[in-house]
């Protein structure tokens, strides 16, 4: 895997749009804060295609538009893991819902090997490796 690269202009994430646009495929997951609001506050998007992986950067100037743009494009497959709460703040920047989506922890589910299963207890399923959970309670805008 490369080193992730933290997009923070708005020329760089159209760009990768394009690009995750023409592969016609990439993966998501996001972070935010829910603390006191029923709205989630978005404070980090990570996007993977084959070994580049791009952290986008929201709560700057960035307009990420384009990207959710691309989630609710029914030519572009997205990935993610348990993308329900990913999806409610892409029908709030959209007021669309996403389109062609393949959700790992339901296609588990369906195949019969287990659900709801995190991402952690999946890839230890399915590789015998752990991921380290070290930022799960991560204060995304500390800082800010």
């Amino acid at each position: 895997m490369n080193t992730p690269e933290l997009v923070t202009k708005q020329e760089r994430l159209e760009s990768l749009c394009r690009r995750w646009r023409r592969a016609g495929r990439f993966a998501f997951d996001t972070e935010f804060i829910r603390d006191d609001t029923d709205t989630a506050t978005l404070c980090l998007v990570q996007v993977t295609l084959d070994s580049d992986v791009v952290l986008i950067d929201p709560t700057g100037k960035l307009e990420v538009a384009p990207f959710w743009e691309l989630v609710t494009d029914k030519a572009v497959q997205t990935i993610v893991h348990a993308g329900k709460e990913d999806f409610e703040v892409c029908l709030r920047a959209t007021g669309q819902p996403p389109r062609n989506v393949f959700d790992v922890q339901i296609a588990a589910g369906f195949v019969g090997l287990g659900y709801p299963l995190s991402l952690a207890r999946r890839v230890n399923q399915a590789l015998h490796q752990r991921i380290a959970k070290g930022q799960t309670l991560t204060d995304w805008l500390r800082g800010r």
